[in-house]
């Protein structure tokens, strides 16, 4: 069976590998995130994937130990993906 395209994402992720993140989203987009304090935006994959996701997420303090699990469904016509990451930061545990 082919892994949908969230599990792709979330193994991408989980690899932090910048161009098969980038690869799998369009190159225009309209990337919107919430975390706590901030909105995050971006309008190309270039930016959601390098200045964002592991320029600032999962930036070079952050080290993706394991990807625990992944779920996709549908919702409408998008694609839903949800993961876990097993992730350390230099200086803790």
């Amino acid at each position: 069976m082919m892994a949908t395209t969230g599990e792709q994402f979330a193994r991408a992720l989980a690899a932090k590998d910048g161009a098969a993140l980038r690869a799998l989203l369009a190159d225009t987009l309209d990337f919107q995130a919430l975390t706590p304090g901030r909105h995050w935006q971006a309008a190309t994959s270039r930016q959601a994937v390098e200045e964002i996701i592991l320029g600032h997420w999962f930036g070079a303090g952050a080290h993706i130990r394991e990807l625990c699990s992944v779920a996709t469904g549908q919702v409408s016509d998008r694609e839903h993906v949800a993961y876990r990451l097993r992730v350390s930061r230099s200086g803790t545990r």
